[in-house]
């Protein structure tokens, strides 16, 4: 009995580490180099997408999962996080409904990455309120593809 805890146990942490069924990534890794950068793209982003607000970002790549957030009453609620991950490697993250829901109407748009022409966004934050609470909503704009964009809008510096 002891032992069918132990292999039940096993086989949900197995499952839990390798389902891929609450992931997306669209960098494809060919190269040794190439596994451990997406590996680091996506546990140690350079930035957090919310710090790059009417800055350009030309988008290669997109990761994304569900997490597990900690609401203030201990609860825990279900989020998505998305790394975004520039054609200059840099990746930059947020756990934001609001860049889900943009990400997908880009890949309605444009079709899913990898997008070799890069597609230009523009992040930003608006404040609502509702019920007496004010909530940030972090979104982009789509500026579109990099190889079309006037050269003073290339860069995100």
């Amino acid at each position: 009995m002891e032992n069918e805890m132990i292999m039940m146990e096993e086989t949900g942490i197995t499952a839990a580490l390798t389902s891929r069924k609450t992931t997306f990534c669209s960098f494809k890794p060919t190269t040794d180099e190439d596994q451990v950068n997406l590996f680091n793209m996506i546990t140690s982003p350079d930035q957090r997408l919310a710090e790059m607000i009417n800055l350009v970002i030309p988008v290669k790549d997109i990761f994304a999962e569900e997490v597990h957030c900690r609401k203030e009453d201990g609860s825990l609620e279900t989020a998505p996080r998305i790394v975004v991950i520039a054609d200059d490697g840099k990746s930059y993250q947020a756990v934001s409904q609001g860049v889900l829901n943009a990400f997908t109407m880009l890949i309605a748009s444009f079709g899913p990455p990898t997008w070799d022409d890069p597609i230009c966004i523009q992040p930003y934050q608006i404040s609502k309120t509702a019920g007496g609470q004010t909530r940030n909503i972090l979104s982009f704009k789509v500026l579109g593809r990099k190889s079309k964009l006037p050269k003073s809008s290339k860069s995100s510096k």
